[in-house]
């Protein structure tokens, strides 16, 4: 028969055991939840960066949409500057060929009178409404012209705010994600040291119980 002195001993051994046991896999578990919290960690930084390059195109696209926009703004107004100049033109012409012909006139005798039914009067008068018909037929062209750059400058100013705004919210949603991340990987880590305590106090427990049942043993020898 054993004596009771082995069997406190064998009691409190055992209970020693479980909870050296009890420690080793907690600190497993802390480990695990560790790497796990890392994995995580690496997870946010790269949600970080994806939010980074997002921002970036998102830059790029609004940039992209103004410059287009400028192009087209600058060859709307290079063709309102040639309408202009074709209407100077015009009128320089007309003018030549008005005084060309007020030259024949008077080379032919035909007297320069200021009546509205004279001949003279009456062509120059023919004169000035071409020349007020081409003007007006430039301008329109020109106006037309124009009208369509600045619609195009327009559109590429807008997408290029649609493209960035695009940008700016998935770089929104891969910082929400790294967040995300962060707050996980710190679950882990605290769920490590609570694996950690809660294997120390099983220990400690243990340790309690089989002082306790020692004791017991011993007051029934």
């Amino acid at each position: 028969m054993c004596s009771p002195v082995a069997l406190a001993g064998v009691a409190g051994g055992a209970q020693a055991a479980g909870g050296a046991i009890g420690v080793y896999n907690a600190y497993q578990q802390a480990n695990m939840l560790r790497q796990q919290a890392g994995l995580y960690e690496t997870q946010s930084g790269i949600y970080g960066l994806q939010a980074d390059a997002f921002d970036q195109q998102a830059g790029f696209a609004g940039a992209q949409g103004r410059y287009q926009g400028a192009l087209e703004r600058i060859r709307g107004g290079q063709v309102q500057t040639q309408a202009e100049q074709n209407q100077a033109e015009a009128a320089r012409a007309a003018q030549q060929v008005v005084g060309a012909g007020k030259t024949a006139f008077a080379a032919n005798g035909i007297l320069l009178e200021g009546r509205a039914g004279a001949a003279p009067a009456m062509w120059e008068q023919d004169e000035a409404a071409s020349l007020a018909w081409e003007q007006g037929l430039i301008k329109t062209n020109a106006d037309n012209e124009v009208f369509g750059y600045l619609a195009n400058a327009n559109m590429a100013e807008a997408q290029g705010r649609a493209q960035a705004n695009a940008y700016r919210y998935q770089g929104v949603g891969a910082r929400l994600n790294a967040q995300s991340a962060l707050m996980q990987a710190g679950m882990s880590r605290a769920q490590g040291r609570t694996a950690i305590i809660n294997g120390w106090a099983g220990l400690l427990g243990s340790a309690g119980q089989g002082a306790g049942q020692a004791s017991s043993i011993m007051a029934m020898a």
